[in-house]
């Protein structure tokens, strides 16, 4: 059966930054028509002076949460208001 064609088109805003455009993808993709932020590419191997979080899980994470941050504030939207994080 074809998908109906009363579909409507959803429009993306995609947050880029240099790192991850060398890597070929974007920070943060964001979809109309219901608000969904997809994050990508956010890893915590060193702090925001570039000290290693080598062997440090609990600095990673909060490296990590630190830089979901930063994307998400480019978009106006506090972290407080994520509703779901898969990882």
């Amino acid at each position: 059966m074809p998908e109906s064609n009363n579909r409507q088109d959803s429009v993306r805003h995609y947050i880029k930054r240099d790192t991850a455009q060398a890597r070929a993808y974007s920070q943060a993709v964001i979809t109309e028509g219901g608000r969904i932020v997809w994050l990508a590419g956010q890893v915590g191997a060193a702090d925001a002076s570039g000290k290693s979080l080598a062997g440090d899980f609990e600095g990673q994470v909060r490296e990590i949460f630190s830089r979901l941050g930063q994307t998400l504030e480019q978009m106006l939207i506090p972290l407080s208001q994520v509703g779901q994080y898969v990882v």
